[in-house]
C-alpha cells in the first residue's frame, strides 16, 4: 500500500509541475493545430501495479506454495492516433510488459505482448493543456515459458477492458501526457482444470502512464 502511495505522489508532483509551467508561458501556443492533425505518433511508457483474486477450491491449502509475485511491473507502447471525429481519436498501442503479477511462477513474474485499440475523447484545450478519457480493448499475449506447467496454469491469450483519463501537454515539439488507467479481465485469467486448487483466478491492474507524441513520430527530437 505504501509504495502504491509513493507512485501516486510522484504522479500528482508531476501533473503540478506542468501545470505551473504551463501558467509561466502565457504568450502564446505551443504546438498550434496538433488536435487537427490526420495521425499523431509516439511512444509511451507505464507503470502497472496488478492485483490478484481467486477462491480456494480445496482447502486447506499453504498459500506460500503457490509462489505469487506481485511486484510493479514496467513496459512500453508504441501509439499510433488517428482522429476519427472532432475531439474523438482512435488509437492502437501495440507494446509490451515485463513483470507482471503471477501466482505458481517460482522465478518471478509474466512477460506480456500486449494490443490495445482505444478511443479517445478529448475536451476542450485550455491554453497548452486539454483533459481527456479513453477506453476499448486489450488483447494481451503471455510470452513467459511453460505457463501451463505452473502451479497455476494460465491462459497465454488474455480479453480485457482499458479504461482511463489524462492531460495532455502541448510542448513546443510535442504533446507529453500524463494519464492513469485500469485493466480489467473480461474472463478468468487461468486454465480452468477440475484439478486446480485455485478458481476463478483475476488479475486487475492500475497503469500509470508517460507518452509522447507528434506528427512527426520518430523525429520528436530530430528538428
Amino acid at each position: 500500500m505504501l509504495r502504491n502511495k509513493h507512485i501516486i505522489a510522484i504522479f500528482a508532483i508531476l501533473f503540478s509541475l506542468f501545470g505551473q509551467a504551463q501558467k509561466r508561458h502565457p504568450s502564446g501556443l505551443n504546438l498550434r493545430g496538433a488536435d487537427e492533425e490526420a495521425w499523431n505518433f509516439g511512444i509511451l511508457f507505464n507503470l502497472t501495479n496488478y492485483g490478484t483474486s481467486y477462491t480456494i477450491e480445496n482447502p486447506p491449502i499453504d498459500e506460500t506454495a503457490l509462489n505469487i509475485f506481485d511486484g510493479i511491473a514496467g513496459g512500453f507502447r508504441l501509439v499510433a492516433e488517428h482522429r476519427i471525429l472532432e475531439r474523438t481519436d482512435l488509437r492502437i498501442e501495440p507494446g509490451i510488459l515485463l513483470n507482471r503479477a503471477a501466482i505458481g511462477n517460482p522465478e518471478g513474474g509474466i512477460t506480456e505482448v500486449q494490443l490495445p485499440l482505444l478511443i479517445k475523447y478529448q475536451g476542450e484545450r485550455h491554453a497548452n493543456y486539454n483533459p481527456f478519457i479513453l477506453g476499448g480493448y486489450l488483447a494481451s499475449y503471455k510470452t513467459s515459458q511453460e505457463l501451463e506447467s505452473w502451479t497455476i496454469p494460465y491462459n497465454r491469450l488474455m480479453h480485457s477492458i482499458e479504461l482511463g483519463a489524462g492531460v495532455d501537454f502541448y510542448l513546443k515539439k510535442s504533446k507529453l501526457a500524463l494519464g492513469v488507467r485500469m485493466i480489467t479481465p473480461i474472463v478468468s485469467d487461468q486454465i480452468e482444470l477440475d484439478t486446480s486448487a485455485l478458481k476463478g483466478l483475476q488479475s486487475k491492474a492500475v497503469l500509470f502512464t508517460i507518452s509522447f507524441e507528434t506528427k512527426d513520430g520518430w523525429k520528436l527530437y530530430a528538428r
